[in-house]
């Protein structure tokens, strides 16, 4: 009677994983051509980098995130323990260094020897024409600086931000502040 019933539930249970793994299937399915008509809609609005990049995911598919590092031998560490302490570790030694001071304005005390420059003829200052030809092949898209400054503004400003580079360099050439 026990056996009945063991191949019973048995037979229930395949037949649940069966319907389970339908449902699973078919929602993959409409996943899947969700992300295909949410593709082709990209394409349809010619946004290029989200198109490409969903396509990739695509592609590449799912990945999951790895959890491990590596001590200061370069041995890797997986344990979570191991690794909490080595980021302890990490941070401890990092932010115990010694950095420059900054003055009131946020900006690095840095003292530029300019003495004697002026006469490399490697340090020859940029003319207009060269900063501007320069600002010409910036190309757009890029990651701003440490300054926050996009190629766009300074393509798009490029009359007066190749005037003020060029004034600020015949300032320096001359020692003078007042750029």
């Amino acid at each position: 009677m026990l056996q009945k019933e063991t191949r019973g539930s048995y037979e229930k249970y395949k037949e649940l994983q069966k319907d389970a793994k339908k449902v699973c299937k078919k929602k993959k399915k409409e996943h899947l051509q969700k992300q295909l008509e949410e593709i082709e809609q990209l394409n349809r609005q010619n946004e290029r980098r989200k198109f490409y990049k969903a396509m990739d995911n695509i592609r590449k598919g799912y990945h999951p995130r790895q959890e491990a590092c590596r001590d200061k031998e370069g041995n890797v560490l997986c344990d979570k323990e191991e690794i909490m302490n080595r980021w302890a570790e990490h941070f401890k030694d990092t932010l115990s260094k010694e950095y420059p001071s900054c003055n009131d304005h946020g900006k690095l005390d840095l003292e530029l020897n300019m003495e004697g420059s002026d006469e490399d003829e490697n340090s020859e200052m940029p003319t207009y024409e060269e900063i501007e030809e320069s600002i010409k092949r910036l190309k757009n898209g890029r990651a701003p600086g440490e300054d926050n400054i996009t190629p766009e503004m300074i393509k798009y400003g490029r009359e007066t931000t190749g005037k003020n580079i060029t004034r600020t360099n015949m300032c320096h050439m001359e020692g003078r502040k007042d750029a």
